[in-house]
C-alpha cells in the first residue's frame, strides 16, 4: 500500500523513482536497448476541479491511470508523479516509438467522454 497511490493504483512518486534508478543502475553495467521517460500533465486540471468538483477531477485521473495500465506493457513503469502529473518509463522502446505510442494514448484519452456525474 505504501508503494501505490490510493486513487490511481499507480506507483507513488518515490516508488517510481526507485524503480527508474534500478533500471539506470542496470543499464550502467551493461549495454542494451533504449528507454524513454515520459512525463504527462493533465491540461487545465485546476479548471476541472473548480468547475465540476474534486470528485470529477479524481475520476479523470483514475481514467487516465486505467488507460495507461490497460495499454502499456507490464514491463513499463507507470507512476503518479504528483497531482495531475504522471510518469512512464518505456524500457526498450525508442524515442520515435514512444512518441507515437503516447500520441495515440493521448488521442484515445481526449476522445473519452468525461461527463461529470
Amino acid at each position: 500500500l505504501l508503494h501505490r497511490d490510493g486513487l490511481t493504483r499507480l506507483l507513488t512518486h518515490g516508488s517510481f523513482m526507485e524503480q527508474v534508478q534500478q533500471i539506470i543502475d542496470r543499464r550502467s553495467r551493461s549495454t542494451g536497448g533504449q528507454a524513454s521517460l515520459v512525463l504527462l500533465d493533465v491540461d487545465h486540471f485546476k479548471q476541472i476541479n473548480d468547475t465540476y468538483g474534486h470528485q470529477a477531477g479524481d475520476r479523470v485521473l483514475a481514467r487516465l491511470a486505467a488507460l495507461l495500465r490497460q495499454h502499456l506493457r507490464r514491463t513499463d513503469i507507470i507512476g503518479r508523479y504528483g497531482g495531475e502529473e504522471f510518469a512512464v518509463l518505456l524500457d526498450h522502446l525508442s524515442v520515435d516509438d514512444a512518441q507515437r505510442l503516447i500520441a495515440r494514448l493521448i488521442g484515445e484519452f481526449s476522445a473519452l467522454d468525461h461527463t461529470a456525474g
